[in-house]
């Protein structure tokens, strides 16, 4: 990391105590930081030899989704629950009861092929139920059954202690701007997802919305 960085947030520091002496803590700091239109420009790895913005954060939104996936893995230990998906397909449709098959695919963002298989084996073991749509009769819709809800909830509170990891030490603060900034992003991407380019078109179709 150069000198002449770590200087610089020294000298932030000491500008922010002298005006804010009885402030000490991150929260304040960035608040100050906002007001005074004082940018942070954060050192990563790679940066001084030309590595953009763009490229370490897609890096570490890959990353992230690993520790992610790594932090679940554990909580299915020793469950009656073969896959991850499993699980966030029982949670939204708890929440979200009844949707069609495709529907439910959609929310998780998972290929048809792959999604029907997931939603096959939830329908063979008992937790989820299809029947006719009360809107329309020739329509099927699914919904999640009372064994699921019971398997569900013994898993609910390893789950809730496997996403508080994952926020790990970030303030309420910081746990509000960076579900405000992934909501961006996720605005962004999903009319491109939902567009179902195909691989060869689909990087030229992103960048077109960029333009």
């Amino acid at each position: 990391m150069e000198l002449k960085f770590i200087k610089e947030v020294f000298d932030l520091l000491e500008q922010f105590q002298n005006s804010n002496p009885k402030s000490n803590n991150i929260s304040a700091f960035k608040k100050w930081c906002a007001g005074n239109n004082i940018t942070i420009n954060p050192y990563w790895e790679g940066k001084e030899n030309g590595r953009s913005a763009e490229s370490i954060l897609a890096t570490l939104l890959v990353n992230m989704s690993h520790f992610a996936k790594n932090y679940f893995r554990a909580v299915l230990l020793n469950s009656v629950f073969a896959t991850q998906d499993e699980v966030i397909y029982l949670i939204v449709l708890r929440f979200n009861s009844p949707l069609t098959k495709m529907d439910l695919v959609r929310k998780n963002f998972n290929e048809k092929s792959v999604g029907i298989k997931i939603i096959d084996r939830l329908i063979q073991k008992g937790w989820v139920k299809q029947e006719s749509s009360d809107l329309d009769k020739r329509s099927k819709v699914i919904h999640i059954t009372n064994n699921g809800i019971i398997e569900l909830d013994k898993l609910m509170d390893k789950v809730r202690k496997a996403s508080t990891i994952v926020s790990a030490n970030l303030s309420d603060d910081e746990k509000m701007q960076l579900i405000s900034l992934l909501q961006k992003l996720h605005d962004f991407h999903k009319p491109i997802y939902d567009r179902n380019f195909e691989l060869s078109e689909l990087i030229e179709g992103a960048l077109s919305k960029l333009n």
